[in-house]
């Protein structure tokens, strides 16, 4: 039997912080689900791409996409959360920052060296990945994941919890909250 998924007003409460100055961004995985990709073409606000250049329309709706949710009011974030927690559509980010900045920041992200130098594509996009890998992460990689950013914000392995991670004082710190 598949758990309930958690009231979008119980995810919203934990995802917008009380500070105006944070802004959230839905970083989305538009491989996982054409979804995506047909809610963040339809929708009005700040977006983005965040692979660079022309891309081939099967590359683009596959890439992932960088979506500033403006307020938990807003009925784009409400249908995006009901549809997508508990579906490992992407993760949220927390940060004072503009589109520019933050699209800048995650596209560092995207290409990892493995331990011959090949290089990868990191999907820390998805929670399943980011959720092993966080932990994992010393200061200063914890200090690159993070950049300009407060939090990584994602559902847990079961969609009744959300998982908040943060880096401060050169640690990770975690808050784990389960809906009732």
């Amino acid at each position: 039997m598949t758990p309930v998924k958690p009231a979008v007003d119980w995810i919203t409460a934990r995802l917008w912080p009380t500070r105006h100055s944070i802004r959230v961004w839905a970083i989305l995985d538009g491989a996982r689900e054409e979804q995506i990709y047909q809610m963040v073409s339809g929708y009005g606000g700040e977006k983005c791409c965040l692979y660079a250049g022309t891309l081939h329309p099967d590359l683009e709706r596959a890439a992932p996409h960088l979506v500033r949710l403006e307020d938990a009011h807003d009925p784009f974030v409400r249908e995006l959360i009901s549809r997508s927690w508990g579906q490992s559509w992407g993760v949220y980010f927390q940060a004072e920052t503009t589109l520019a900045e933050v699209r800048k920041h995650l596209r560092t992200l995207l290409r990892v060296n493995d331990e011959t130098g090949r290089k990868l594509v990191f999907r820390y996009y998805d929670p399943r990945v980011l959720r092993a890998f966080l932990p994992t992460c010393d200061a200063s990689q914890l200090k690159q994941m993070f950049g300009p950013g407060k939090r990584f914000v994602m559902e847990g392995d079961n969609p009744q919890t959300l998982i908040q991670y943060k880096f401060e004082n050169g640690k990770l710190l975690t808050d784990r909250a389960t809906a009732d």
